[in-house]
């Protein structure tokens, strides 16, 4: 675990994907598909989700451990497997994320960061000029394409004041070599090893 404070609490990574590309995938999913997220956080009826992983119940040993495999929305959709294949690191949990047009996900604070040696990273699919991440005293916007990394052990909420519901895919990646090297170009301390 790092014990130095972090000087950002949001920083863009240096990755683009193709917002086109991420939005035609999305046409691929049937509403149907989308599932309500339960969060004290967020109001019900706000955020809604599609895991791209799912359990892979052929390889799953109980009470001994779980075996994963890409689900449905993530088998129909080559441009999201090009792009998690962007990322040379475990991937712990892959999801796409849509939060409701004028709603919002409370402060919070949340037990993993980089410090903790799992990020979480946000690629923008659609979103709107009035969607924010917030911080005590900062504010984010993200791009659709860009891929951003927020530091959630830091006091963090969410607001959508646009006229159209946001949809993210939102990463939980274990930091190795490869993704340490591309933290500490933007001014990330060393893990300790």
């Amino acid at each position: 675990m790092i014990n130095q404070p972090l000087r950002k609490k949001a920083t863009r990574l240096p990755f683009r994907f193709n917002p086109k590309k991420l939005k035609a995938g999305l046409l691929s999913i049937p509403e149907n598909e989308w599932t309500e997220v339960q969060t004290p956080w967020a109001l019900p009826g706000s955020v809604f989700g599609i895991d791209l992983f799912v359990v892979d119940l052929a390889n799953t040993i109980p009470t001994v451990s779980t075996a994963f495999k890409p689900g449905p929305a993530l088998e129909r959709n080559a441009y999201l497997q090009e792009v998690l294949g962007t990322f040379k690191c475990k991937i712990l949990k892959a999801r796409l994320n849509r939060l409701r047009a004028g709603a919002f996900i409370s402060p919070h604070t949340d037990a993993y960061g980089y410090r903790t040696g799992e990020v979480r990273v946000h690629i923008p699919i659609v979103t709107n000029d009035l969607f924010r991440f917030n911080f005590d005293n900062e504010s984010w916007h993200m791009k659709e394409g860009e891929c951003w990394y927020v530091e959630t052990t830091e006091r963090h909420g969410v607001t959508n004041n646009g006229a159209e519901d946001r949809t993210h895919l939102v990463m939980d990646l274990r930091v190795n070599d490869w993704l340490e090297d591309i933290f500490r170009q933007h001014g990330f301390p060393a893990m300790p090893k």
